[in-house]
């Protein structure tokens, strides 16, 4: 079990699993296609974790990248990403 120390609180909370972190992400992409930065919003994750887990859903083919320039990457859920989150298995 992981615990986290919130500075701005003074208590302690657990961290959120990879497992949580990835569902988030692929919820949040259910309901269209998103920047990075949309994600981020909707999904409560941090820019660069959600970066870093778009990677990973990415080799899974959970999640595609549908535009990518030097200012903006789109992603979108893909089929087998939506049957995993109605599985709910992630």
């Amino acid at each position: 079990m992981k615990i986290a120390f919130n500075y701005v609180m003074g208590e302690k909370q657990q961290k959120r699993g990879y497992s949580e972190l990835r569902y988030l992400i692929l919820n949040s992409l259910k309901n269209g296609e998103k920047t990075l930065n949309e994600l981020s919003r909707t999904s409560g994750v941090n820019w660069k974790t959600c970066d870093n887990h778009l990677i990973w859903l990415i080799g899974m083919e959970w999640a595609e990248e549908v535009f990518s320039s030097r200012y903006v990457r789109i992603f979108k859920i893909t089929e087998k990403g939506k049957e995993r989150l109605s599985d709910g298995k992630i």
